[in-house]
């Protein structure tokens, strides 16, 4: 597991190989459901290359709830997780600006 700082005091944990990559899915099926929406503002989750959403494309940058079925299983193996401390919904252009003060 490796950590990539790509902003200021923002991060992913990007999984290497398969072990890690299931270590991630028991993380966030492990998160109390009602915690997630809250957190799902802050972190995003990719899952591995060959899972697609229902639309067909990549499963990038996905809700934490989006990615646990109903049976409390994550639907793949999770490749990356994002931490972003203002929250996935900001305005592009204040993302931008943190960007460049890092």
């Amino acid at each position: 597991m490796k950590v990539e700082p790509i902003g200021y005091g923002m991060f992913e944990l990007i999984a290497e190989n398969d072990a890690e990559r299931v270590w991630f899915g028991i993380l966030l099926t492990s998160i109390e459901e009602s915690h997630r929406p809250f957190l799902s503002h802050y972190f995003s989750v990719d899952l591995e290359e060959m899972c697609k959403k229902t639309d067909g494309k990549p499963a990038r940058d996905m809700a934490i709830e989006d990615v646990i079925d109903k049976d409390g299983r994550t639907w793949g193996l999770v490749d990356r997780i994002k931490f972003t401390p203002t929250g996935n919904y900001v305005d592009e252009e204040v993302q931008r600006r943190i960007t460049l003060l890092s």
